[in-house]
């Protein structure tokens, strides 16, 4: 009967002396785990900030195009809510307000072809992928309104690609969100750069 229980209790011994094994090994997983995704996260946040030092010669290109997809994007949502409201209420007057666009070819977007040349050839690209979207809303914005008719079939198809459109410059905004420091993007516009440096 000893010997039985003495087997016993060895078997529960090891049993606990593996669980306790097992235990640790799970606890030090788990500790080398959360350092690990500790070390990614710094790399990942100064792999950020190398990156945004690195642009910052070329910021102000940053700036005008997130500012000129801005606009884009916020023009093509407010036209949306037109095309919607035209088309609900069958109103002529709306689609003839909307047909009076100064965009009619994309020249009339003014790109400048100089800094589509010196900026970065992603930002360019991005860029011009935006100008794309938005003059694919805007080129048939002038045939609203002929004949002192507005076209409502044309207007329910323009909302639709209208806010595709604005969708689509949303998602090319993503990709230039957090380039620039916040403190950079927010430094003092009194006194222009020019002036702080000598002849």
């Amino acid at each position: 009967m000893e010997t039985y229980l003495n087997t016993i209790d060895i078997i529960t011994i090891i049993t606990s002396l593996a669980t306790l094994l097992a235990l640790g090994f799970t606890i030090y997983q788990a500790r080398l785990t959360r350092d690990t995704l500790l070390e990614t996260k710094k790399s990942i946040d100064q792999e950020k900030v190398n990156r945004q030092i690195s642009l910052l010669p070329k910021f102000e290109w940053i700036i005008e195009v997130e500012v000129e997809l801005k606009h884009w994007q916020e023009d093509l949502e407010k036209r949306s809510k037109k095309l919607e409201e035209a088309f609900t209420k069958k109103d002529h007057g709306i689609l003839e307000e909307l047909s009076k666009t100064k965009t009619r070819n994309p020249s009339d977007l003014r790109l400048s072809k100089y800094q589509y040349e010196k900026m970065p050839d992603w930002l360019s690209q991005l860029w011009l992928s935006g100008a794309q979207y938005y003059y694919d809303a805007m080129a048939s914005m002038q045939f609203l309104h002929k004949d002192g008719k507005g076209e409502f079939g044309l207007a329910e198809m323009l909302y639709q690609r209208c806010d595709n459109s604005s969708h689509s410059i949303v998602k090319l905004r993503g990709y230039i969100s957090g380039m620039i420091p916040e403190v950079i993007l927010e430094t003092p516009a009194s006194t222009r750069s020019g002036e702080f440096f000598r002849e």
